[in-house]
């Protein structure tokens, strides 16, 4: 027999992931009124070897999207940047059984925490500031 009724792409996932990379100012790990997306920021597709499929990166709202995923189990991990720490596991998992869409993979970032202008940032434990060169005003001194 002679089967002419099948699609051609009958074994073909066409699943997607989808997400969003977050500014987490309480750290909580949710995204909450007034936590915005980053934009630009690099997102991977790993497989269960550890190989990066692909990556995507974040539009001007922090969302990503990560489109035809074959059969398999992945991974997506985020890339932060110096002084980004994540809020939300790094290691999120995705099982392709068939064709199906994740949503709502989101990731959350606490930003590099900035000195205010004035202020050196703390010493850490069992350091001492340093203090000005000779010659060179402290610029405490000077802004007050």
């Amino acid at each position: 027999t002679t089967i002419t009724n099948i699609q051609d792409n009958v074994f073909v996932y066409n699943t997607t992931v989808t997400g969003r990379v977050f500014a987490d100012a309480n750290g909580n790990g949710r995204i909450d009124p007034g936590e915005n997306g980053l934009p630009n920021m690099t997102l991977q597709l790993v497989d269960d070897t550890g190989a990066i499929i692909t990556t995507a990166r974040t539009d001007s709202n922090g969302v990503y999207h990560f489109a035809a995923i074959q059969l398999g189990d992945y991974s997506v991990h985020v890339l932060t940047l110096n002084g980004q720490t994540l809020t939300t596991p790094n290691n999120r998992p995705i099982d392709v059984t068939r064709g199906m869409d994740f949503n709502n993979v989101d990731f959350g970032v606490r930003l590099a925490q900035r000195g205010t202008i004035g202020q050196p940032p703390p010493p850490q434990p069992g350091m001492q500031p340093l203090a000005p060169l000779p010659g060179q005003n402290d610029l405490r001194q000077l802004l007050i």
